[in-house]
């Protein structure tokens, strides 16, 4: 069997083939890409189908996946400026079917109305279509602009920002490109990579991980712990589909994290990534005063930390150039959030400064609760969700009745960037010396005031005013007010659960989360008179039990609310990173600097019978 060494050694030359790091597309080269025709929508008298030409579905091009925008500036129609493109069969100028009505691009899609021909051969071709013997649909046409902002970690998009289609075709090709005819790579007919090819870009991404790794080692000059070492190297040569790859990650990631705790055991500085996703950042060592600095005194800042290459990174992944605004990875942002507000590592600890005394704050409370982020989103999502299941019916079973019709039905979850945003001063000379109290004072400033504004909007955003719709706000959750009007009693806690139950909504990461004045109550109030035993019985800070189930106070609550719920169902979704852009001009007479941070986001709940909440009367 090869071993690591060797396998790592070979595997260049391996990939080399299917290596994406030049992508041609020479002008006026021809490209087809196929679709399928919707045959049931046929009219015999007019001789017509709907037809949908092109998607943004990515097509494979050997060593890279091609997209076709279809904005409207970026399908260029004059080859259709009456509207009308030619129908061939199968791509032959010779054969001339008919022509393709009402080109127009609608819903990220270029749609038309085939219209066939009484010729022979039109004939012909549309009975095969109305017999559903014809499905496919091409589109032959030429790539005039590109985006050339080309990531090459891993298999690449090229992008298609303006092109123009020139005819359309029937052709025998399914639209199920994995089964029968026209797989050959240069028709463009593949959807996906052949397999082989898709396992290779795994590899190639983890070994450059693992390569990372390595060079952070020889930099340290310590050890990585022999067996976790070996089995990384064994996951990573075993990659066989993204799952496989997901537990490759998870190797690396317990590689990566006894090295820090080796590091931190024997005293020695170093830098100290976190793992996350497809990219590892040294985000405990991220210094946002250097970040800012780098913007007006880029030699200085470039030279005394991993700043701009995080940021080069990050922008890099959400297909962003570094200028006047400035991207950060999400998770700069949300180790308020995961953390409790309980403020970022500090660089360097031999300073007075970093005695410095923050701000009270109230506590962050949805990452804590186990809210689902989704980070590095880059377009509007839609989530499909099953609102009502199929029922079953009982029959006698002698042919004398039949099973009750019920079809399940379905809708979608919808979510969309609002953005959130905080403004601060500082002094340009504070940023340059980077003192610890400085940086975590910048960190509560900016990254703390977004992250809060996040956890408030999760929680009770209104929906208006360019606000989510927080979990307060669901239609279908489930609301009520104490029984004396004053403090909720056990009964009015355990009826929340109750409202899960009927839903069947009671399960997943349950909990509850009040305000301090309510959870003190609640410490002082007993279950029943005279047992002593409370509803709340407290187990840490700010954190707590109440029949059973974890509770947690936060002042970001509105007074008097209870709120229970599987907060799982809470989805917070990201979109850009953490922006800011800085402005050295508008107080330049008094050395100071405006920053100005935004983050993109929407809050969606998967059902608004997760939840429910009690209040005062």
């Amino acid at each position: 069997m090869i071993d690591f060494d060797t396998w790592i050694q070979e595997f260049d030359s391996t990939y080399h083939q299917f290596n994406p790091t030049k992508i041609r597309c020479e002008p006026g080269q021809k490209f087809y890409r196929v679709m399928e025709l919707d045959c049931t929508r046929a009219q015999d008298e007019q001789r017509t189908v709907e037809a949908t030409l092109s998607t943004e579905t990515p097509v494979m091009r050997g060593n890279y996946h091609e997209v076709l925008s279809h904005e409207p500036d970026s399908v260029n129609l004059e080859r259709a400026s009456d509207g009308t493109l030619p129908l061939l069969w199968g791509h032959d100028q010779e054969q001339l079917i008919g022509s393709a009505e009402n080109v127009r691009v609608h819903g990220s899609r270029l749609r038309a109305q085939l219209r066939f021909s009484k010729s022979r051969r039109g004939e012909e071709v549309w009975q095969d279509v109305k017999a559903g013997h014809v499905r496919g649909i091409s589109i032959g046409y030429v790539i005039q602009e590109t985006d050339d902002d080309i990531s090459l970690e891993s298999r690449p998009d090229l992008v298609a920002t303006r092109w123009m289609p020139f005819e359309a075709s029937c052709v025998s090709v399914p639209a199920d490109t994995e089964a029968g005819i026209g797989r050959a790579l240069d028709a463009g007919s593949l959807r996906e990579m052949p397999a082989s090819v898709e396992r290779l870009d795994l590899q190639y991404v983890l070994r450059n991980r693992y390569s990372a790794f390595q060079a952070m080692r020889e930099k340290s000059g310590r050890e990585f712990d022999a067996e976790l070492l070996a089995e990384a190297q064994s996951r990573i040569m075993a990659v066989k589909s993204a799952a496989d790859a997901e537990s490759a990650d998870q190797a690396l990631a317990d590689l990566l994290q006894n090295f820090q705790k080796t590091q931190r055991e024997n005293r020695t500085p170093a830098f100290t990534p976190s793992f996350s996703g497809e990219d590892f950042t040294m985000s405990d060592n991220f210094s946002l005063c250097r970040a800012i600095s780098m913007t007006f005194d880029p030699n200085s800042a470039r030279a005394s930390g991993p700043e701009y290459g995080i940021m080069q990174d990050a922008a890099a992944t959400r297909g962003k150039k570094l200028g006047d605004r400035y991207t950060l990875p999400e998770e700069i942002l949300f180790r308020s959030v995961t953390k409790g507000g309980s403020g970022a590592n500090l660089v360097g600890v031999d300073h007075l400064g970093s005695r410095f005394v923050p701000a009270l704050r109230e506590r962050m409370i949805t990452g804590r609760m186990g809210a689902t982020i989704l980070p590095g989103l880059t377009a509007d999502i839609q989530i499909p969700r099953a609102s009502a299941e199929s029922t079953a019916s009982w029959i006698a079973g002698d042919g004398s009745d039949a099973v009750t019709a019920s079809d399940p039905t379905f809708d979608k979850i919808s979510m969309s960037p609002t953005t959130v945003g905080c403004s601060t001063t500082m002094s340009r000379k504070m940023l340059l010396q980077g003192d610890p109290a400085t940086e975590q004072l910048l960190r509560d400033t900016l990254a703390h005031a977004v992250a809060k504004a996040i956890d408030v909007a999760a929680v009770n955003g209104s929906g208006a005013s360019n606000q989510p719709t927080g979990i307060l706000s669901q239609t279908n959750l489930a609301s009520s007010t104490y029984t004396n009007g004053t403090t909720p009693s056990f009964g009015d806690i355990v009826d929340l659960e109750g409202d899960l139950m009927v839903d069947d909504a009671d399960m997943g990461n349950l909990g509850y989360v009040t305000t301090a004045t309510l959870a003190s109550t609640l410490k002082q109030t007993e279950i029943v008179a005279t047992t002593g035993t409370m509803i709340w019985t407290a187990n840490g800070e700010a954190e707590g039990r109440m029949n059973g189930y974890r509770s947690m106070t936060s002042n970001l609550m509105p007074a008097g609310y209870v709120l229970f719920g599987n907060w799982s169902d809470l989805l917070i979704g990201l979109w850009s990173g953490l922006d800011f852009v800085v402005d050295p001009y508008t107080r330049a007479a008094y050395g100071d600097i405006i920053i100005t941070v935004y983050q993109d986001v929407d809050i969606a709940v998967r059902h608004g019978e997760s939840f429910a909440e009690i209040h005062e009367a």
